[in-house]
């Protein structure tokens, strides 16, 4: 079997330092081979956020952070380019049997309220709006549909779309049209840009009165989209960001906890076990484990102390979040698993939670004011699943002696 072979000549556990992409592959590549039972693949852990590298065993140089940079993209659309709209009917059915309700559908009713409001007040004649990751339209349809309910003249939009999946992206161009269809209305200017958030380099600075985004740059493993953002906005102008915040993928140890229901997504007494210990509410009790779990075990030195800890340091917030990301990614799994089919979502993504991301907007230039900060909606925290989904609306810092073009 494969994984008795695992890493046989390089040292791996708590102190590995890897640091040559060819070893890093070969890390990634194995232990993603030791769960081709699930019907949710791992993904490479290249493609977690890069701040959670250290944990992974990765370490960023010099002389290798292009190549982990141009990796990680390598890998995001390898995953999302063959995609298309029946992925977002799967994440919306995984999310309501979840009880976290269509959570991309509240993100996207809210951030069409706060985009129609902003394009409002501008009283601008033609203004710019830039979607970064476009998917299946979900999003643009619903700041169209807000804008018109509000009687903004949608025809004199200026629209850029941005996505990896050249069919996602006809398929949001086809929604468009046929939603203006049905209220006659004529066709604003739209350009499509297939890509990840590199292709704004596509786009003009200062372009943009509005860049919004929902469960979008998640994907980014390193936080050079933020600056690229705000470069293509023009000050004072906001970046509305729809959102999944959780840490699940931060560490090998929260991983396997992940895996431990996964291998059997239908028996609720394990999944009950798992869930508890995740929110605080349980102590840590061992669990059966596959071989290849105690394999993934062995290549990132994860003993009893360290699954013990997983969740420590974490509010209660977080640990919510944790919970409302593991029992999505169940779902996934038990509805996959009854067609016997793999999901074509990777469950490591770059997902930050809530504070870092903050941390991060800020670092690249944006500001919460107070508007801002009122603005700020945490769709499912009523659900109790904390912080998991969330809508920030934040600023392009003014700079100095620079007026705003309009």
């Amino acid at each position: 079997m494969l994984f008795k072979n695992v890493f046989s000549h390089i040292f791996v556990g708590r102190g590995m330092e890897l640091t040559k992409l060819s070893e890093i592959k070969r890390m990634a590549n194995e232990a993603m081979a030791l769960f081709d039972w699930s019907a949710v693949p791992l993904g490479h852990p290249i493609r977690n956020h890069a701040y959670a590298y250290p944990s992974w065993g990765v370490v960023v140089t010099a002389d290798n952070i292009e190549e982990l940079r141009q990796l990680s993209k390598e890998e995001y659309a390898k995953e999302w380019a063959p995609t298309d709209e029946n992925l977002n009917h799967l994440i919306a059915i995984a999310s309501e049997r979840a009880g976290l309700s269509d959570t991309n559908m509240l993100l996207n009713e809210k951030i069409g309220q706060y985009s129609a409001e902003h394009i409002i007040s501008l009283g601008h004649d033609a203004p710019r709006i830039v979607e970064v990751g476009t998917g299946a339209g979900g999003t643009i349809l619903s700041v169209l549909n807000s804008m018109i309910l509000m009687g903004v003249d949608v025809s004199k939009l200026d629209i850029t779309l941005v996505e990896p999946s050249q069919m996602r992206l006809d398929f949001a161009q086809d929604q468009i049209t046929k939603l203006l269809g049905t209220h006659g209305l004529s066709a604003p200017r739209i350009r499509a840009l297939r890509g990840s958030v590199d292709a704004l380099d596509e786009v003009e600075s200062d372009f943009a009165h509005l860049v919004l985004q929902n469960a979008a740059i998640h994907h980014e493993s390193f936080t050079d989209h933020l600056p690229n953002i705000n470069r293509v906005l023009q000050p004072e102008m906001p970046f509305i960001s729809g959102d999944w915040h959780e840490g699940s993928y931060e560490t090998p140890a929260r991983i396997y906890w992940i895996y431990v229901m996964l291998q059997d997504p239908f028996d609720e007494h394990r999944t009950s076990e798992v869930i508890n210990f995740t929110d605080g509410t349980s102590q840590y009790r061992p669990q059966p484990e596959r071989p290849e779990l105690r394999e993934f075990r062995r290549m990132f030195s994860l003993d009893e102390q360290r699954l013990a800890s997983a969740f420590d340091g974490y509010t209660t917030s977080e640990r919510e979040a944790n919970v409302g990301g593991m029992l999505y990614w169940l779902e996934v799994a038990k509805i996959l698993q009854e067609k016997s089919k793999r999901s074509s979502e990777v469950l490591i993504q770059a997902h930050e939670r809530v504070t870092p991301r903050v941390t991060a907007l800020k670092n690249a230039g944006f500001c919460f004011d107070t508007e801002s900060r009122s603005k700020y909606a945490e769709v499912i925290r009523n659900k109790g699943f904390g912080e998991l989904a969330a809508v920030m609306v934040s600023k392009k810092r003014s700079e100095p002696n620079r007026s705003i073009r309009r």
